[in-house]
């Protein structure tokens, strides 16, 4: 086990990374630390300090003491044996990953014990450890794609498939509104920017009156984080697209007045039948 890491869990949504860092710095008679990276599952972190710590008083002090409320728990970290290796060439097999990390000339090291590919990435086993902080040093090039090659903690990340979240279908919306934004292509674009920042397409209905839309999820297995997102996708869509309907009306009447009239003016022209006309000042008069 590292005696100078532990891995951290039940950390509350509401906990900055300085609060977590002087949290742990109290409790550890002021030893710093010096490194946090948060696991894929929420709450959770790895904690690097800058020398070696009291596991056992570190335990028991976060059980008497709450984080925003929250209750730390605290974990050893065992002794990582492995690499985890992303960006790689499509070109590039199984075999050529071996052979290159068990190069010391080419990679720094050698002593490969195995090399698992999987959905976007892939973890090299080393015999020795030490070979894992030596790799993770250096820069690597294979098949002309520069590797981001980085130490893997199993507590940290999950490795198994990446599976794409379902398509999110959306309706219980408001009726008028989604009307309108059917019929809005300005409107249209506005959500598909929104909904591009959390992973999300909107699947438009061919149908204008309609009760619902579809949002596909846009993460692939090469999106940073992607396990991490897909466990949010679904809130976080949701949670944008009732911001949108929320102000899609609030304070702007006149642009929407605007928009449904100009559809309107529209429709109307393309009736082409007789008893209608439509002035250019948008002034409409029916005649017999």
């Amino acid at each position: 086990m590292y005696s100078n890491k532990v891995f951290v869990t039940n950390i509350s949504k509401k906990t900055a990374q300085d609060d977590l860092n002087n949290f742990l710095a109290v409790r550890t008679n002021m030893i710093i630390p010096v490194s946090i990276e948060y696991g894929e599952l929420e709450g959770t972190a790895l904690i690097t300090f800058e020398e070696d710590i009291d596991f056992e008083k570190l335990q028991l002090a976060c059980k008497k003491k709450t984080l925003h409320k929250s209750h730390l728990e605290i974990f050893r970290v065992p002794i990582t044996n492995c690499a985890i290796v992303r960006n790689i060439s499509e070109r590039t097999s199984r075999d050529t990953l071996e052979f290159y990390f068990d190069n010391e000339y080419r990679s720094g090291v050698s002593g490969v014990l195995d090399v698992k590919m999987l959905d976007g990435f892939c973890l090299v086993y080393f015999e020795e450890p030490e070979a894992v902080d030596v790799v993770c040093r250096r820069p690597h090039r294979i098949d002309e794609q520069d590797l981001d090659v980085e130490i893997y903690y199993e507590c940290l990340r999950q490795v198994e498939p990446f599976k794409l979240p379902s398509p999110l279908v959306i309706s219980d919306s408001d009726p008028k509104k989604l009307h309108f934004l059917i019929k809005s292509q300005s409107k249209q674009q506005a959500l598909e920017t929104q909904l591009n920042a959390v992973y999300g397409k909107p699947i438009w209905p061919k149908e204008t009156i309609t009760s619902s839309f579809t949002v596909k999820c846009t993460l692939t297995p090469e999106t940073k984080d992607c396990r991490k997102l897909a466990r949010t996708w679904e809130t976080n869509v949701k949670e944008s697209i009732t911001i949108f309907f929320n102000q899609l009306n609030a304070g702007n009447h006149a642009p929407i007045y605007k928009e449904k009239k100009m559809l309107l003016l529209k429709e109307l022209k393309s009736l082409n039948k007789p008893g209608c006309f439509v002035k250019e000042n948008d002034i409409i008069k029916l005649c017999d």
